[in-house]
């Protein structure tokens, strides 16, 4: 990756810092897709002794979703300048992209393309922009899952269904549509989520929420939308 040290005075703590800028203009993940949603490249980024830039003045051709998972983030949107403690954001295809990783943050990142991105976003009530709020620890759990998804590149991968039900559930929380209160059943869809390609009890998850297979189904429908 092209970055480059620089020294930089940071007025807070009054001494030099190191800080690196990242020019992503030749990204080997930067490419569009004709499937119906594809996962280019996605991570997650962990605290870090160093503050980095990255800027990308001609976006990308892809969608890029970050997702902040603690301290605070600072990302230009459309001529604008967002400070986040939580939140994500969704970078349209060929938007300009600028934002500053501090020491303390940890966020993680999926580079998605596809022919029906745009309707995939609009069922789930999501369009590209900056969101405030709308932190999931359904969706982080996901999030990860999804990484290690794609770093295994299995023959038969489930990163389609993974991203959707991410994108599903940031929807429900920017939109304030209300989950499940039951822990247990979160557990259970997470599980679900984790273990897609093994054989699952059913009755076995429902028992372990300690309610019956009909009540577990029925509040599992409820949340999924299944």
């Amino acid at each position: 990756m092209d970055k480059i040290p620089v020294l930089c005075y940071c007025s807070k703590k009054g001494d030099f810092r190191n800080m690196r800028i990242y020019h992503g203009e030749n990204d080997y993940t930067n490419y569009e897709s004709n499937s119906f949603l594809q996962v280019n490249h996605c991570g997650m980024r962990l605290a870090s002794e160093h503050i980095t830039i990255t800027t990308r003045k001609n976006g990308r051709v892809d969608y890029q979703l970050i997702y902040l998972v603690s301290g605070h983030f600072e990302v230009k949107y459309d001529k604008k300048k967002y400070h986040l403690n939580q939140g994500f954001v969704i970078y349209p295809p060929n938007m300009p992209q600028k934002y500053v990783d501090y020491e303390d943050t940890q966020r993680i990142w999926v580079h998605f393309t596809g022919m029906n991105v745009e309707e995939i976003l609009e069922e789930y009530h999501l369009k590209p922009g900056v969101y405030t709020s709308g932190n999931s620890p359904l969706a982080k759990e996901m999030l990860l899952q999804l990484i290690v998804e794609c770093t295994r590149r299995p023959f038969i991968s489930n990163e389609k269904g993974i991203l959707l039900s991410i994108l599903s559930t940031l929807g429900k929380s920017v939109n304030h549509v209300e989950n499940i209160s039951n822990d247990k059943i979160n557990e259970a869809i997470t599980f679900i989520t984790m273990h897609y390609n093994t054989d699952i009890n059913i009755k076995e998850l429902a028992s372990s929420c300690n309610l019956s297979q009909s009540r577990f189904m029925c509040l599992f429908k409820e949340q999924t939308k299944y």
